[in-house]
């Protein structure tokens, strides 16, 4: 059975749009996220959503992340093992 995870991809904002790193969600709460992102109940959020200042503030409380708005674009993304 694949295990879906759930990641915040970060990509360069200047020069090429390579991946920088990707950090895995441990503990991913599905209810808060489709609130974060005004996503109906009904969708599991298996699309890219970028993450803009507003919400990586939310991150940072839950998660840990710290962003740098002004160097990378950030999105959840979800992908299965």
């Amino acid at each position: 059975m694949n295990k879906l995870r759930r990641v915040v991809t970060v990509f360069n904002k200047t020069g090429d749009e390579a991946i920088v790193e990707e950090i895995e969600l441990s503990d991913f709460d599905l209810i808060l996220m489709q609130q974060l992102f005004s996503v109906r109940a009904e969708n599991p959020m298996y699309d890219c959503y970028e993450i803009t200042p507003d919400i990586g503030e939310q991150f940072r409380k839950r998660y840990g992340i710290n962003f740098d708005f002004n160097k990378f674009i950030y999105f959840l993304e979800a992908y299965e093992n």
